[in-house]
């Protein structure tokens, strides 16, 4: 016996909301795990003694005793393993 219409639609519905929400908790893995990463480098520059922060434009601002520098990504990485604040 086949389903009436409407329960067919639904059903398809339903696979595509649950595999969109698949894709969704697959992109909240991934970036949940990035702000782990970079909750973890800051924590990291801290326990090194000095201030770590994200800015908009996608680089970071160094800061200990009121001096300041903004670093791309590879700069910091060489900054950080420098001062050795990586684990």
């Amino acid at each position: 016996m086949n389903a009436p219409p409407n329960e067919a639609r639904l059903l398809v519905v339903g696979t595509e909301q649950a595999l969109e929400r698949s894709e969704q908790s697959q992109h909240f893995a991934t970036d949940d795990a990035r702000r782990k990463a970079e909750a973890t480098l800051i924590a990291q520059f801290a326990l090194a003694g000095f201030e770590l922060r994200r800015l908009d434009g996608g680089g970071w601002l160094v800061s200990r005793w009121n001096l300041m520098r903004e670093l791309d990504q590879a700069a910091l990485a060489q900054f950080a393993q420098r001062i050795g604040a990586q684990p």
